[in-house]
């Protein structure tokens, strides 16, 4: 075979492993592109529900901040009547003004306000202790007395005016011995809870105090729990991870199962924390994962595919141009000629002065044949042979026939065939290519 054909063969081969190249490579970049997305949208959605979760704590914590607001002004202004010498009864009046107030603005989620002022206890609300209550004794005073001046929250009790869970928020006033405080009812706060889980997939929702302290859950046989102190679960897997850790969201692992955790702060240490499943949370993204993974396996498939069948066929067609080889070499010369592209094409060419005259030439078929017989049939020969080779006829003469044959004296007086082979036809009967062959079949000619 001529050099030309050498270079597509080589191109075949270099080809066929170009595939496989180009599919490994193509992975690689789809893998980086498909992380790529997969890590943006995986960012979207955490901070989607990272949102989700400080809206909420907003929503609890104005309540909270409207209390502890609440508190610091009835306190500065309990400290202006005790400046006037005011009496015992216009400060419980001035309690009661405020408790009503305050209640309207909070939905009665509160008992009022009230507190240990002057050496007595006064109560807006008009609730009126035990014989044996002692105010030095609440966990309302000393907690503000312990904060000496700032406001003070008192962690989540079961009041005994009312028997809800409350908190109090508290303030010691400048004498350091009256004290001002305002029973809240976590009620408001598990309702908020509850709506908050309804309207969305979360598995949990709750608000945690500095304590570890379930003030509010979705699961209300949750509340009051501690989860510092729990032996085991989502709760003590939570509060422990929150002991060590700022980040407003993180994984946990309970149950055999994994956990994404979000956490809001609310109100002086507090957090509304919600968890949802990494299944449930991630649905949206292993969906996008297997889409990525079917459609990368359909295009490694069809990758494979034509791999495979462009292999085999170089196979085929490599073992084809062995036995054509091995056939050709009786022969002198061996051309695929296609009539319709008017192309010529070396086969096997056994006489250096026939490769001389083509010196590659792949085009003009007709003018190229012509060439080579004239640079290898002697001059009595060459009309007979012009006619032969004629392709105008050539369709005609080879029409029902396995191939046609003529018989000529060589330059170097050998007697020689040469033989026409009809390769392919079109479906409306016209030839198409041929193959043209020398065969030398005497040493020589008469």
């Amino acid at each position: 075979m001529n050099d030309k054909s050498d270079r597509n063969q080589k191109l075949k081969i270099n080809i066929t492993w170009f595939l496989p190249v180009t599919l490994f490579f193509m992975g690689i970049i789809l893998f980086l592109n498909f992380s790529l997305v997969y890590r943006n949208a995986k960012s979207n959605l955490m901070a989607m529900k990272e949102n989700e979760v400080l809206r909420s704590a907003a929503e609890y914590g104005n309540f909270y901040v409207e209390s502890e607001y609440t508190v610091k002004a009835v306190a500065y202004s309990l400290e202006g009547l005790l400046t006037e010498q005011a009496s015992s009864e216009e400060l419980l009046r001035y309690l009661q003004r405020q408790s009503k107030i305050y209640s309207k603005l909070v939905d009665d989620n509160s008992t009022g306000l009230y507190g240990f002022i002057k050496g007595e206890y006064l109560d807006g609300s008009g609730w009126i202790p035990d014989a044996d209550y002692v105010p030095q004794d609440r966990p309302w005073y000393q907690t503000a007395k312990e904060a000496k001046g700032k406001v003070a929250v008192v962690s989540p009790y079961v009041d005994s005016q009312t028997g809800m869970v409350m908190i109090s928020i508290c303030k010691l006033l400048s004498d350091h011995k009256s004290v001002v405080s305002l029973d809240v009812s976590l009620d408001g706060t598990q309702a908020l809870v509850e709506k908050t889980s309804a309207l969305s997939d979360w598995d949990s929702v709750l608000v945690v105090d500095g304590d570890g302290f379930i003030v509010a859950h979705s699961d209300k046989t949750q509340i009051g729990t501690d989860y510092l102190k729990d032996q085991d679960g989502l709760g003590r897997a939570i509060a422990e991870k929150m002991s060590i850790t700022k980040d407003k969201s993180f994984e946990v692992r309970s149950g055999g199962k994994r956990y994404e955790i979000f956490v809001a702060p609310i109100w002086d240490q507090w957090h509304v924390v919600a968890a949802v499943e990494a299944g449930k949370c991630f649905s949206s993204l292993y969906k996008l994962y297997i889409l990525f993974f079917v459609s990368l396996c359909m295009i490694f498939g069809v990758f494979t595919s034509v791999y495979l069948y462009m292999r085999n066929n170089r196979r085929r067609e490599s073992e084809l141009n062995r036995q054509i080889k091995a056939i050709a070499g009786i022969y002198v010369t061996a051309h695929l000629i296609n009539l319709k592209q008017d192309t010529f094409y070396e086969v096997a060419v056994n006489a250096d002065y026939v490769r001389a005259v083509l010196n590659h030439i792949e085009e003009h078929a007709q003018n190229s044949l012509r060439m080579v017989m004239d640079s290898m049939t002697d001059q009595r020969y060459k009309k007979g042979m012009y006619a032969f080779i004629n392709f105008t006829t050539l369709g005609e003469r080879l029409k029902g026939r396995r191939s046609i044959a003529k018989e000529f004296i060589s330059t170097e007086n050998h007697r020689c065939r040469g033989v026409f082979v009809p390769v392919e036809w079109a479906e409306d009967g016209s030839l198409q290519s041929v193959l043209w062959l020398v065969e030398n079949i005497g040493e020589r000619g008469e």
